[in-house]
């Protein structure tokens, strides 16, 4: 045990830490805040269900330039996204699972978006038989190309 002014010293260096560490993740959140409103990139992913400005940076961040995936098959290929095909000369192809190639970060964050109801109730609301119904998601329109840049 220590003794009671080194306890007190403790005490208050961790106050410190506490008060600081709040301090500097506030100024964190405020500053992808305002590069979130400013960036129509962050502003579009934002419009997607369950995206908050944190999950579109770091998005934006994984994805890095938009411009080095010339079609949206190469960029889900980078995110690992796309089904594994396993084919052996002219036999049908077999899709399996998706293949979890690249930045497993950035799937996570996906998943984790896709979990969130973001703040729709309506998802999540009883059904009037007492059990918990989930609407059906509805997907967003696939941007084409030429809305990316």
């Amino acid at each position: 045990m220590l003794p009671e002014d080194e306890l007190e010293l403790v005490a208050a260096c961790l106050r410190n830490i506490d008060f600081l560490e709040g301090e500097l993740l506030a100024l964190i959140d405020k500053s992808l805040g305002e590069h979130a409103l400013t960036s129509p990139e962050m502003r579009r992913l934002m419009t997607l269900p369950g995206v908050s400005f944190v999950t579109a940076a770091a998005l934006m961040a994984a994805i890095g330039d938009i411009s080095r995936f010339p079609t949206a098959r190469q960029l889900v290929a980078y995110l690992g996204l796309d089904p594994r095909v396993r084919q052996s000369g002219s036999e049908p192809a077999r899709h399996g699972r998706i293949s979890k190639q690249g930045p497993g970060e950035a799937r996570h964050l996906l998943v984790e978006a896709a979990w969130h109801p973001h703040g729709r109730p309506d998802r999540c609301a009883p059904s009037p038989n007492g059990s918990r119904a989930s609407a059906a998601p509805t997907s967003p329109p696939s941007p084409s190309r030429a809305s990316w840049s």
